[in-house]
């Protein structure tokens, strides 16, 4: 997608709730149905646009964008990870004051198996992330490091913390995973929901006792019933 096409997105959801005239935070997310380090110029243009849009169509918005990756290791010839890792959190401390949400997926800490889940081998590892990333300022919202918690699929905290996991760089994302066409033709299963929440607790706890801010939560109603992640868009194939 450019640029302009991404915006008029954006334009057309506002266009379509004129009743929201004003909030302290407009949570709007670049990823879930592609790569967005795939598209970057674009996608960063876009993100930086999003207080002009607001002003031009007279909402008093303050606006949390949300980047997404799993971080390919190769982009184009000129273009790596790392220059991602730079220009997004360039534009989020440059351009967000530090408000900007860059979620990195790792989903586990087996590199094979990360792999595996990606279906590549070809993203950076969570050792060159959290290592990269440390050198980096990072203010007002750390960078979040998300694992979709899956049964027998390794999130080794220990492992984390030697790599050197900064609590003023990182958060930890743990959430369920979602009921979705892709894990069920896998087989995947989520490590804890509903039924067995406390499992999850644990895990977060595991974080906790070394002051790495942890963030948790059961999916939401919608994410079972197979409305999120793109799943309309398999609906509508098979339709």
């Amino acid at each position: 997608m450019t640029t302009q096409e991404i915006i008029d997105q954006i334009k057309l959801i506002l266009e379509c709730t004129p009743y929201v005239t004003e909030s302290k935070k407009v949570k709007i997310g670049f990823a879930r149905m592609g790569e967005p380090a795939f598209n970057l110029d674009n996608v960063l243009h876009a993100i930086m646009s999003l207080p002009f849009i607001s002003v031009m169509m007279d909402r008093d918005f303050t606006w949390l964008p949300c980047f997404n990756s799993v971080l390919p290791r190769k982009i184009d010839l000129n273009t790596t990870g790392f220059d991602v890792i730079d220009r997004v959190i360039d534009v989020k401390e440059n351009h967000f004051n530090g408000f900007l949400h860059f979620q990195i997926s790792c989903n586990s800490t087996d590199e094979n198996v990360r792999h595996k889940l990606f279906n590549t081998s070809n993203v950076l590892s969570i050792e060159e992330v959290v290592k990269y990333i440390n050198t980096k300022t990072i203010t007002n919202r750390t960078v979040t490091l998300n694992f979709i918690v899956m049964k027998d699929v390794p999130v080794d905290v220990e492992y984390l913390m030697k790599l050197g996991l900064n609590p003023e760089k990182f958060v930890v994302k743990l959430i369920p995973l979602n009921k979705t066409i892709n894990a069920e033709n896998n087989s995947l299963q989520t490590y804890a929901n509903y039924s067995n929440y406390e499992d999850l607790v644990n895990l977060a706890d595991q974080f906790a006792k070394y002051d790495i801010p942890v963030i948790y939560d059961a999916i939401a109603k919608c994410e079972e019933a197979g409305l999120c992640c793109g799943q309309l868009v398999h609906v509508h194939q098979q339709g």
